[in-house]
């Protein structure tokens, strides 16, 4: 029996399916409750040993990668729902592509045009799992840009609150179904531009299995097939023209899982379609490779990538040097920005560093909060003893009020010391 309202999922058995961020945001405008309600609720009725913290705050695409957050979040909430969630997510790629960066878009992006749609035909708005990926650059029903922040307030509708649904401004109640600026040619992108069609088309083919996970390894079943089908055939120099010797060597021989980026480039230099290379049926499905096929359009991901040679001690320097430029010991996550390189880089090179950035970095905000804490308790004592109070209610909630107005510090310092200044006082 479903402990949550069993609402549908929009969109599934179809490419414009509803993804898991945007089924969990309606369910909790649905149930009156905020997203960490619900995600609280389905860890706490899932059987599982996995746990995660649930009182660390979840963006929206950590929940769609192929990972055991997702598993363990979307199988809590069938059980609550009694819906059918496995689309929702990016988990029918589970061990098939290995660890690609920057393939998911942080936050969530919409097109009002769609949204308006939706509304307009009397269906729920929700936010589609093919918007969350990067290499979709804009709609592609309508062939404009996407919004991913309120143009009204900048809102980034990422927040746990939920006071309206998602067509919704979720901070000032504007409409994400509206453009502010009305839609001129110049803004329309024209449809033989590069969008991705190679993934809406696997979106499509993977509709009509019902998502049904794909094969691991199959991806390397099919390269490695092609390679001995081109070693049998002589056809070996021509696919060494088409993809690189050295890089068909190289994946040839390797263990590890290729990128998405490395796939869609392999898939589409060959005229295969994603799908067919992804579930290891390449030579059966497309018994006629186009070895000698060109494209004449610009995209981006048929280069392969040239891996970046750095200059360490240069960048130790730019490093220590960003370090400086704080007025008071900065985070990692902002050295880093500071320094244009990435905290795995840091991590990676320079542990110890890293370390001695982020022991700073949490000294200096406990210092700040026992300072705090001094502050709300020298003002709270203050008001229940110096004689400029001494005609005021001696209550916790007025000196609450008091202590606010004078130190504007958080409401939890405040009241904690209230209560040792009135307990230690009046017993």
């Amino acid at each position: 029996m479903s402990k949550l309202f069993p609402i549908p999922l929009q969109g599934s058995d179809s490419s414009e399916v509803e993804s898991l961020p945007s089924y969990i945001a309606r369910i909790a405008y649905q149930h009156g409750i905020s997203i960490g309600d619900i995600i609280r609720f389905a860890y706490a009725h899932n059987d599982s040993d996995y746990r995660r913290s649930t009182t660390v705050y979840v963006e929206p695409e950590e929940i769609l990668q192929a990972n055991r957050t997702t598993a363990y979040l979307s199988s809590s909430l069938e059980k609550c729902t009694g819906q059918s969630l496995e689309q929702a997510t990016l988990m029918w790629l589970t061990n098939v592509f290995g660890r690609s960066s920057n393939d998911i878009v942080k936050g969530f992006r919409w097109c009002p045009e769609c949204l308006s749609e939706m509304e307009s035909l009397g269906i729920e708005p929700y936010f589609k799992l093919k918007w969350h990926l990067t290499c979709v650059r804009y709609c592609p029903l309508h062939l404009v840009d996407f919004i991913s922040i309120c143009e009204s307030c900048g809102c980034d509708q990422t927040g746990y609150s939920r006071k309206f649904s998602v067509s919704v401004c979720q901070q000032c109640g504007q409409s994400l179904a509206k453009r502010m600026s009305k839609i001129e040619c110049k803004d329309v992108h024209q449809s033989w531009s590069d969008n991705a069609s190679d993934i809406q088309k696997l979106f499509s083919d993977m509709a009509e299995t019902d998502f049904k996970t794909l094969p691991s390894g199959g991806v390397l079943k099919s390269f490695r097939a092609l390679v001995k089908w081109c070693r049998d055939n002589k056809e070996l120099d021509r696919l060494y023209h088409v993809l690189g010797k050295e890089e068909v060597r190289l994946l040839a021989g390797s263990q590890w899982a290729m990128s998405l980026t490395t796939v869609r480039r392999i898939s589409y230099k060959l005229g295969v379609p994603l799908y067919t290379f992804m579930n290891g049926e390449l030579l059966e499905e497309s018994k006629c490779l186009e070895l000698n096929r060109s494209s004449k359009l610009s995209l981006d991901f048929l280069e392969p990538k040239r891996k970046d040679v750095h200059n360490h001690e240069l960048i130790l320097k730019k490093l220590k040097s960003s370090i400086d430029e704080f007025n008071s010991p900065p985070t990692i996550k902002a050295v880093a920005r500071s320094a244009g390189i990435s905290i795995g880089y840091i991590r990676y090179r320079y542990p110890v560093l890293l370390r001695e950035i982020v022991q700073n970095h949490q000294d200096f905000v406990e210092k700040e909060h026992l300072h705090k804490i001094y502050v709300a308790q020298k003002m709270a004592l203050s008001y229940f003893l110096d004689l400029q109070y001494s005609t005021s209610p001696k209550s916790k909630r007025q000196a609450y009020k008091e202590v606010k107005k004078v130190t504007n510090l958080p409401k939890g310092v405040i009241e904690k010391s209230i209560e040792r200044a009135y307990g230690a006082l009046y017993g």
